[in-house]
């Protein structure tokens, strides 16, 4: 079962461009704009707004997408009958991630993984960060991939794969915005005291139930500092459609971030993330596991936006399965 085009099509959604989905895929930019209109042609209906070469999933397209990644699931379910007709011995592993980034990261990892593990039983569980470490430590999953932080997370261990860090959205009209850069992957700097002063235009921030928006919330505590804050939402395709609005402030990770018009970014004094995979420090993580967590560092280092940075857990991994 060829589920390649499920990737095409996550890949797009997840950059909001044709060109950044092609560099992460690894072909050329006419082979996934074929691609593209083949499947519309082919359904009837746009799957993409196309506004400003940027590229939002439109409502049936959002249908198409949740569709293409229960595919997966059946996918999986069928290959694990066969392997039960065949007498094959089940191998399972259950897996945390957050729907922003879980197709995307799962549309590359499962071929893989089926590859090496016929007899695979995957079980994925999408929720938020603060989800997701507490059904790692209730055991419904073995492996989150998310983003680290020691002081955030205790009893847990990581192989790391790079660094991510908050960066801080401006719309190009206020008058702070002169200083800073429209390309996120080059932010300009903002000191603790520039952003400080900042209490003329309402702020859309992550929830509480994110570790980023539990840092935010933190240091906004510490420095006694109460913006207007217009909405919150643990999502971050959604932080991402309010502040393309250009009424708003607000912060975004620089893994998840795309080119929003109109925004400029700085870098953030707050603490950097560590990407990484989680695992119970109580918990001894098996061949699969390993695996699993050694292909989301492989899918990482895809991206543009990408700052190496391993430990000694990732490394083994590294000589393991490379």
């Amino acid at each position: 079962m060829n589920t390649k085009h499920l990737a095409y099509l996550s890949a797009i959604a997840e950059s909001g461009s044709l060109s950044a989905a092609a560099r992460k895929l690894k072909i050329s930019q006419p082979v996934l704009s074929r691609y593209l209109a083949k499947t519309e042609q082919e359904l009837g209906t746009p799957l993409f707004y196309r506004l400003n070469h940027r590229y939002a999933l439109t409502q049936a397209g959002a249908i198409y997408l949740e569709g293409a990644r229960k595919i997966l699931d059946i996918q999986s379910e069928t290959l694990h009958t066969f392997s039960q007709m065949s007498g094959s011995e089940r191998q399972y592993l259950s897996i945390g991630m957050t729907p922003h980034h879980g197709g995307t990261a799962i549309a590359y990892m499962y071929p893989r993984l089926i590859r090496r593990y016929p007899s695979l039983d995957l079980n994925l569980k999408e929720s938020y960060s603060y989800g997701q470490l507490q059904a790692l430590h209730n055991g419904e999953v073995s492996l989150c991939l998310n983003y680290y932080q020691p002081e955030l997370m205790p009893m847990v261990q990581a192989p790391i794969f790079g660094i991510s860090s908050l960066l801080f959205a401006l719309p190009v009209h206020h008058p702070m915005a002169k200083y800073g850069s429209t390309d996120f992957s080059r932010p300009a700097r903002m000191s603790r005291d520039q952003f400080l002063t900042i209490t003329d235009i309402p702020f859309v921030l992550y929830g509480p139930n994110t570790f980023s928006g539990q840092l935010i919330d933190q240091f906004f505590q510490k420095e006694g500092f109460s913006p207007i804050t217009t909405f919150r939402s643990d999502n971050t395709a959604t932080i991402s459609g309010m502040l393309s609005s250009g009424l708003y402030a607000g912060f975004i990770l620089n893994m998840t971030a795309r080119k929003i018009p109109d925004m400029v970014y700085f870098t953030s004094f707050l603490p950097y993330y560590l990407a990484a995979g989680l695992f119970s420090a109580v918990h001894q993580p098996t061949e699969i596991e390993r695996y699993a967590a050694f292909l989301h560092y492989q899918f990482l280092k895809q991206d543009a936006v990408y700052t190496p940075r391993t430990n000694r857990f990732m490394e083994e991994l590294i000589r393991e399965f490379s």
